[in-house]
């Protein structure tokens, strides 16, 4: 994206233009922010705040895009105090397996349904590897950096189509910058590869905030679709569950599957629809869906396989008992009603709209108060070109729900 004027360049690698994937923290009572480039550059969707430890821990995934390879990583940005996290004076690390368990380091390394768990810990990633920035502030490429040989120079994106390319482009090498980079420096390291880490939420129980819950939403791949070299078929995605250390936040003691979709085919309505977004409370961890295409429902489906047909659900998992229930479903019955102001007059397929975004907020407002977000997709709600999609503005809402018991 271009840092200044127009957003989007026309061609990659512009004058002045810069590779995304940084975190910006905002100053909410004095109205100023500043871009911590130390936290990584990679496709923050969430970073949370793990509380407990005598400094700011904070976990970030990595909501990789590729649909070809594992290679979605969690790191963990940890300062001395808050002052240094303004300031970016923390380091960045990286979540690698253990020794004996090196060997299980990417999501389909764990069987479907496995009940075992493997121990890792955090590794620290160089300076100018997690700013991707040199010296003079510019973006790195593969160009400036050599293995920890010394010698062997990193080597530019592979041409398979197991790194993302520009945009329009679907042959040739993948992009080059600050994310190719960690990421290379992350396979090198031996970094734990997920699918799709969207999200992340700590443990609200008495001295259990070590725990850490991960969304991740894997591919939602149909039965006639798969990759080379994969164990099994990712077709709903997984909760993983993260124990830290309760006095060392760099040191994992476990890592498990705590909710596994991928035991059944896309579209079993028992199954969770790509986990998106997580909360938790005393009682239960939330679990919201963003159903990707292989998961929606058009008008036909919707009265064809209406035993199955739904729209992205609210999940609730009960601690006390392990209960999975749904407590909510999106309703999309404002498509193409009055409000929709979209060219064609055709209702997006169930599973269009996301549920995404969930925040308990029981202390302001009353016990089993939630405010969600619904992002409604297929409703413009103001539309610049009839046929363009990236000049529109969509609708949506932020509701406040109320989930007896959460």
């Amino acid at each position: 994206v271009n840092e200044s004027g127009i957003a989007w360049p026309a061609t990659e690698g512009g004058a002045g233009a810069r590779q995304i994937g940084a975190v910006v923290a905002y100053d909410v009572k004095a109205a100023v922010y500043r871009t911590i480039w130390g936290m990584g550059r990679l496709n923050h969707e969430n970073n949370v705040a793990v509380p407990g430890y005598d400094k700011p821990v904070l976990l970030s995934g990595d909501d990789s895009f590729n649909q070809v390879a594992a290679q979605s990583q969690v790191y963990a940005y940890i300062a001395d105090d808050a002052d240094a996290v303004w300031n970016d004076e923390g380091q960045l690390w990286a979540f690698v397996p253990n020794a004996e368990f090196a060997a299980v380091n990417d999501y389909f390394d764990f069987g479907i349904s496995a009940t075992t768990d493997i121990s890792g810990h955090f590794v620290p990633v160089p300076r100018e590897i997690a700013t991707g920035k040199d010296a003079d502030g510019n973006d790195v490429t593969s160009a400036d950096f050599v293995e920890d040989d010394g010698v062997t120079p990193f080597p530019a994106p592979p041409s398979n189509g197991t790194w993302q390319r520009a945009p329009g482009v679907t042959s040739g090498p993948g992009i080059d910058g600050p994310q190719w980079v960690l990421e290379h420096w992350g396979d090198m390291h031996n970094a734990f590869q997920f699918l799709r880490i969207e999200d992340i939420a700590t443990d609200k129980r008495p001295g259990m905030s070590n725990v850490v819950y991960l969304a991740d939403s894997g591919r939602g791949l149909r039965s006639d679709q798969t990759f080379a070299g994969q164990a099994f078929r990712s077709t709903n995605g997984r909760i993983w569950k993260m124990v830290l250390d309760p006095t060392d936040p760099t040191k994992v003691l476990s890592l498990s599957i705590l909710i596994e979709g991928d035991d059944s085919p896309v579209k079993t309505p028992g199954e969770i629809h790509q986990p998106d977004n997580l909360e938790t409370t005393l009682n239960g961890l939330y679990v919201l869906e963003d159903p990707g295409s292989s998961q929606q429902f058009d008008a036909a489906q919707q009265i064809s396989d209406s035993a199955r047909a739904t729209t992205a659900r609210v999940w609730q998992y009960r601690f006390n008992d392990t209960i999975l229930g749904i407590v909510a479903k999106v309703d999309q019955s404002a498509d193409e009603g009055p409000t929709d102001k979209d060219s064609a007059a055709t209702a997006g397929r169930w599973g269009e709209w996301e549920s995404t975004g969930i925040v308990d907020v029981s202390s302001i407002f009353g016990p089993g108060k939630f405010l969600i977000n619904i992002q409604a997709h297929t409703l413009f709600v103001e539309q610049q070109a009839a046929t363009s999609w990236t000049n529109k503005r969509e609708g949506g809402q932020l509701l406040l729900i109320t989930i007896p018991g959460g």
